[in-house]
């Protein structure tokens, strides 16, 4: 897509801003100086468009491998975040079965405190149950003997 301007239409707008006396003709020397000027400017205009595709293509292609190389450092950094985050999910699991195993254990040493008090209760009970027994039945005899004497 070249947006160089025809000679023709370029002469047509100077002229159109010079007075008529002033105005360039085909055979004047001016006329050969801007078409050198135009045929320069147009070459070197090529020339930098050429040069500013050639840069924007290796721009996309730098871009392009940015891009890539981001998606390679994004899923690392996310694969990393996953297992980090694993690796501390599994130690607080660990902590908090050690905590249990640690609770378990406390708590059947305190089951088997409360069953042995239990028992020395359910003992010192039918001890005390007994020495009333016993009492009331020594009291009930010893008044009947004491009677009948």
């Amino acid at each position: 897509m070249d947006k160089t301007l025809d000679i023709d239409e370029l002469f047509a707008e100077i002229n159109q801003r010079l007075p008529f006396a002033q105005q360039i003709q085909k055979d004047d020397p001016i006329y050969a100086g801007i078409l050198l000027n135009k045929t320069a400017l147009d070459s070197y205009v090529h020339l930098m468009r050429k040069n500013l595709d050639e840069t924007l293509h290796q721009f996309t292609a730098a871009s392009e491998q940015q891009v890539q190389n981001a998606e390679v450092i994004a899923e690392k950094l996310i694969l990393c975040a996953g297992n980090n985050v694993e690796k501390q999910l599994d130690l607080a699991a660990q902590r908090w079965e050690e905590r249990l195993k640690q609770v378990e254990a406390e708590t059947e040493k305190t089951v088997r405190w409360a069953t042995w008090l239990a028992w020395v209760g359910a003992i010192l009970i039918i001890v005390s149950a007994c020495v009333i027994v016993g009492s009331c039945m020594g009291n009930f005899l010893f008044t009947l003997v004491r009677h009948v004497k």
